[in-house]
């Protein structure tokens, strides 16, 4: 079970960089399902943060603080594209 968790890691770290520059360079993205993953990206991370000490490895940790960052960046760059400029 911990290396599916390695690949959901890899996916959602990938599919926010996708995100991110679809973002950056107006391509098109399906921004609505690409939110829903950020969040799940970050309460995946906040599961993580919370079962640090006896579930997941320092490598899935770190994913973790990865998924999130990206998932927080790539929500921001949609807020302020769409509402404040």
């Amino acid at each position: 079970m911990k290396q599916a968790y390695d690949y959901l890691f890899i996916f959602l770290i990938g599919y926010q960089a996708y995100f991110v520059i679809s973002l950056l360079f107006d391509t098109p993205a399906n921004e609505w399902a690409s939110l829903a993953v950020s969040f799940i990206g970050v309460g995946l991370f906040a599961i993580v943060w919370w079962k640090r000490d006896s579930h997941f490895s320092e490598a899935q940790q770190a994913m973790a603080l990865t998924t999130c960052l990206m998932s927080m960046s790539a929500v921001i760059i949609y807020v302020v594209q769409h509402f404040l400029i």
